[in-house]
């Protein structure tokens, strides 16, 4: 009982010091490797107190992310960043604040994969859906929405209309679809996971 008590109280005086660093604009913690158990649950606390102050939309996608991939690498007032985690590159949550947009559209959750894209073929995906981004000097593409499984089915039609598989025009009324399965309360596997395999570093 002791023992939990006192990493309560530890966490409470985190927490604290973690608001008083944010209303001061100068919390900054990224993830280090000293003691990466102690650094890990240091971001966590911190991570908390940042959400705790986000907008509502913003927090839950936090919270879901934090759930999904751990502890995050770094810590912002504004944004959270994971590296590394699952078949992304780098996963960032941001706060976006009213006025918002539809969810589909809401650019919370940004998760970034390595992927060669010619010209012509960011032409297409930028026709397709403009929740996809794509830094050339990088090679990295990525699906922004309020959540993961949105960006897998952004992810993994950009890679249909790549590899022709679909036009734009095809992949647009196939997340149509996978969108109006979902309100019914099954699942697309396009929304599961990448059905593709990711450039490596």
């Amino acid at each position: 009982m002791e023992m939990s008590s006192a990493r309560l109280v530890a966490a409470m005086l985190a927490i604290a010091a973690a608001n008083i660093a944010l209303t001061n604009g100068c919390l900054v913690a990224t993830k280090a490797a000293h003691n990466a158990s102690d650094d890990s649950s240091g971001r966590g606390f911190l991570a908390e107190a940042v959400v705790e102050n986000w907008w509502k939309v913003s927090a839950l996608a936090a919270r879901r992310t934090i759930a999904q991939h751990g502890v995050p690498d770094e810590v912002r007032p504004e944004y959270l960043v994971w590296r590394a985690k699952g078949p992304f590159r780098r996963v960032v949550v941001r706060n976006v604040t009213p006025p918002y947009v539809s969810g589909e559209d809401l650019g919370v959750v940004e998760q970034t994969i390595r992927y060669t894209l010619q010209p012509p073929q960011v032409a297409a995906l930028k026709k397709f859906d403009k929740g996809l981004g794509y830094e050339r000097d990088s090679r990295e593409l990525a699906a922004r929405s309020d959540r993961e499984e949105l960006n897998f089915l952004r992810l993994n039609l950009a890679d249909d209309i790549i590899r022709r598989r679909m036009t734009p025009e095809e992949a647009e009324r196939f997340r149509a679809r996978a969108l109006a399965l979902e309100n019914t309360g099954k699942t697309s596997p396009y929304m599961q996971g990448l059905r593709f395999t990711p450039e490596q570093d």
